[in-house]
């Protein structure tokens, strides 16, 4: 390899075509860093996109849920303030009491546990108001799912397959949920051949 290289070299032959294999690799490297640019560019398009669709679901669908949900998240630091600053005022009233020779340590002590179970009381009520409502969807979700039909029914003349290699085609396949305004996959295309005693197999790994 060397001697061939030094023949080339004594004969002009690198010498004469090194502008053009300097060219074709500048035009190789530009090829290869445009493919990088069109990639993070369609990544950062894709990401804008998905950030867009976030807001206007934001805005449509979860408005009133995020509002009530904020309201809620309000509502245990609320109750912790008060709980807190209940047993404050007890313990500064009790000492000046206890100091003034008016009260004893003990009914201090007494009162204080009776008001701590009493807002304890108070503060699981408030839990109350955050666990049903998400119970509540949550029931609702279940029995919809429950009471939902089986869309997929059993043919009344079930047809068998065919003996030989079997193939599955898409073409220009789009996909959308019943009622939305726009397809979840569209422009799917691919062509799948493999033997059909292999079928079975290829079902069982999925499902493992």
């Amino acid at each position: 390899m060397p001697t061939v290289t030094a023949n080339l070299v004594d004969k002009g032959i690198i010498g004469k075509n090194l502008p053009y294999i300097w060219q074709t690799g500048g035009k190789m490297l530009l090829v290869s860093a445009l493919g990088l640019l069109v990639a993070f560019g369609n990544i950062y398009f894709a990401s804008h996109q998905a950030m867009q669709v976030g807001r206007q679901l934001r805005t449509m669908l979860f408005a009133k849920v995020l509002t009530f949900s904020d309201d809620v998240s309000l509502m245990q630091p609320a109750v912790t303030l008060v709980f807190s600053l209940t047993n404050v005022g007890i313990v500064f009233l009790g000492s000046r009491l206890i100091s003034g020779r008016i009260m004893e340590i003990g009914s201090l002590l007494t009162f204080l546990t009776y008001a701590t179970q009493i807002l304890m009381s108070f503060m699981m009520l408030s839990m109350l108001f955050i666990v049903i409502p998400r119970a509540s969807v949550s029931a609702k979700r279940i029995n919809e799912v429950l009471d939902a039909e089986n869309q997929l029914q059993d043919p009344v003349k079930p047809v068998s397959m065919p003996k030989g290699p079997a193939e599955l085609e898409f073409d220009q396949v789009s996909f959308h949920y019943a009622g939305a305004e726009e397809a979840a996959l569209e422009g799917i295309n691919f062509n799948l051949n493999f033997p059909l005693a292999n079928v079975g197999s290829y079902l069982e790994n999925s499902i493992v």
